[in-house]
């Protein structure tokens, strides 16, 4: 199976059950990857910061997307709830 097809079946999986560990799940692809979406994330809905905070989410994300698509998977984090944004986003590079 295509790293990039592998990685849609996953991400909708993630987005029907997401909400059991990790608020609102949503995401789009990108021509580079994909966007990642959390809207009330436990690890930064309490706490505020002035840089993202949830390296534990893009970390698992990387490494989960790393076993389908590749060694060259790259998950960063783009906007955070613990900084005063809507949601946290994480950019995903194949």
């Amino acid at each position: 199976m295509r790293p990039r097809l592998a990685l849609r079946i996953l991400l909708k999986a993630v987005e029907r059950h997401g909400w059991t560990f990790a608020g609102l799940f949503a995401w789009k692809a990108t021509p580079e990857g994909f966007e990642l979406t959390l809207l009330n994330n436990p690890v930064s809905r309490t706490i505020r910061a002035d840089q993202p905070v949830c390296d534990y989410d893009a970390a698992t994300f990387e490494t989960l997307f790393r076993g389908l698509a590749g060694p060259s998977t790259r998950v960063e984090e783009t906007a955070c709830s613990a900084k005063g944004d809507a949601a946290c986003m994480f950019r995903v590079t194949l």
